[in-house]
């Protein structure tokens, strides 16, 4: 994806994930985070924005997701871990990419 669409600029793919990811769980700016919570964001949003269908995602799951992204920039590693390990439709997401990626490769 980062090669295909951002010409190979991390960077750049990183803030325009997140960008999209913030849309799709519906927290706007970000103007009330943290500057470590909106550099998870951008790291984390690379894989977020792998999801498909995230922007019809029910409320409460975008609002839990919202709050891991927000934990992995508190620096509570054991918040972030719990909250991330709890989060079942993240994770179903995750596995059916996965499964497609293996299926794509020869």
């Amino acid at each position: 994806m980062i090669a295909r669409e951002f010409g190979g600029d991390r960077a750049r793919a990183g803030r325009a994930c997140a960008a999209r990811v913030a849309r799709a769980l519906g927290v706007g700016r970000r103007a009330g985070w943290t500057r470590e919570e909106r550099r998870a964001l951008d790291g984390l949003g690379l894989v977020a924005a792998l999801v498909p269908d995230l922007a019809a995602w029910p409320a409460g799951d975008r609002r839990a997701l919202a709050a891991v992204l927000r934990a992995k920039g508190s620096g509570s590693e054991r918040r972030y871990t719990r909250l991330l390990d709890g989060h079942r439709r993240l994770r179903r997401s995750l596995e059916t990419l996965v499964r497609a990626a293996r299926r794509a490769v020869p």
